[in-house]
């Protein structure tokens, strides 16, 4: 039988062989690994919290943003009604870049810079070129000038002006069934139809040739029709413009709309203009779909696709507002302010203070209101100008004349 002083010493033997140098480094080592990683995962918490701290604070910023820009948009109406000048509000811009990541050298910033717009200008110069070369070559092809008169096409004349080179394709009535434009700034060349537009890959000028006199051939017939369409409906909405009843109301609501149109892409414009020349409505034609469309520019949202130009230009425009944007103004804070006296939430604060409103009369200029309490008393008195719509108030005894957008109660006024 064995002591439990043999078993002490026993298990002392074997605890001291265990315990080594080597041993203790290693438990060591394995203590310090594990306090290193849940020291990591306590930082990358942190980070996380604070990555979407940040995004949180930039979505704020944003929002302060939206704020600032409406508050300005609305400082300049009361400006416009004053009319004083308006203000230019700076927007504010949100910088998500870390500041340490920024290049602050400035010098290299400036020598990226113009490196940058060296290698650009040379790029635009070298297809420039290219573009010309192509053009240029098109003009003394003879294979290609042969190929014209056989199809009964000509060149028009070469326009070349400080933005645009313009050659153009037509048959001998003149119709331009083929416009190259190439951009004299950005180095761009541009093939069109009356209902294509498309970028011309500039590649080998022969393989380039053949695809144009391929496509010529075979779309001459529908680029003939197209261009007849086109005219057609051209003139079916000059002789819309110039008709006798359209004529009519133009002159009584004082609108100004001439046959003459834009072009942008494959869209022809038609623009109203009031007599402040401010534009109030479009006549659009899309060359590509023959579609005819009226825009109200004081109501994006009303875009009306027609069938009959000449039915439907009349109503359209009698149905345009033809006043002047101030006019506008000055007509809504008219209504909003009758709207305000009618409204059952106003009635109601009326009663509970005592009061009532009594108008309106007007002059050649303003309307007048007149405010009263219950003892009949004039407490003051509100005159909104026609031609602004400012709506300015008036004690009663005829003194602190205020704005009524710029009305502050005494007490704020005092604090």
């Amino acid at each position: 039988m064995t002591t439990d002083g043999q078993h002490k010493v026993s298990f002392w033997k074997k605890f001291r062989k265990i315990i080594t140098k080597k041993n203790v480094f290693i438990v060591i080592l394995l203590g310090v690994l594990t306090f290193q990683y849940f020291q990591s995962q306590s930082n990358s918490s942190n980070l996380s919290f604070l990555h979407t701290r940040e995004s949180s604070l930039i979505e704020e910023i944003g929002q302060l943003k939206e704020t600032y820009l409406k508050v300005g948009e609305d400082m300049n109406e009361i400006r416009q009604y004053l009319r004083l000048p308006l203000q230019e509000y700076q927007k504010i811009e949100v910088d998500t870049e870390n500041e340490e990541d920024k290049n602050k050298d400035q010098i290299q910033l400036a020598l990226f810079k113009y490196v940058d717009s060296i290698a650009n200008a040379e790029a635009i110069r070298e297809k420039l070129n290219l573009n010309k070369a192509f053009l240029d070559n098109l003009l003394i092809s003879k294979d290609f000038s042969q190929f014209l008169i056989k199809e009964n096409l000509v060149f028009s004349p070469t326009i070349r002006d400080e933005n645009n080179v313009i050659v153009k394709i037509t048959t001998k009535e003149g119709d331009p069934l083929i416009t190259y434009t190439l951009d004299n700034k950005t180095g761009d060349l541009v093939f069109q139809t009356v209902t294509i537009k498309e970028p011309v890959d500039s590649g080998d000028f022969v393989a380039f040739k053949q695809s144009l006199m391929k496509f010529l051939t075979d779309n001459k017939a529908d680029l003939i029709a197209n261009i007849s369409t086109a005219k057609k409906l051209r003139d079916t909405i000059a002789n819309a413009i110039e008709s006798e009843k359209v004529q009519k109301i133009l002159e009584t609501k004082e609108l100004v709309l001439s046959p003459d149109y834009s072009q942008t892409d494959l869209k022809l414009t038609y623009s109203v203009f009031n007599k402040s020349n401010e534009l109030v409505g479009e006549i659009l034609l899309d060359t590509e779909t023959s579609q005819i469309s009226l825009v109200d520019k004081n109501d994006e949202e009303m875009n009306l696709f027609v069938t009959d130009i000449m039915v439907s230009l009349p109503p359209f425009l009698e149905g345009l507002d033809a006043r002047s944007i101030l006019e506008q103004k000055a007509g809504a804070s008219i209504e909003s302010f009758k709207k305000t006296l009618e409204d059952s939430g106003f009635k109601s604060l009326l009663s509970k203070g005592e009061l009532y409103f009594q108008g309106p009369k007007e002059d050649e200029d303003r309307i007048y209101y007149t405010l009263h309490d219950k003892k009949d008393e004039l407490v003051s008195t509100f005159a909104i100008d026609k031609a602004t719509g400012v709506i300015t108030v008036t004690d009663n005894n005829g003194h602190k004349d205020e704005n009524l957008l710029l009305f502050e109660e005494e007490v704020k006024k005092k604090s």
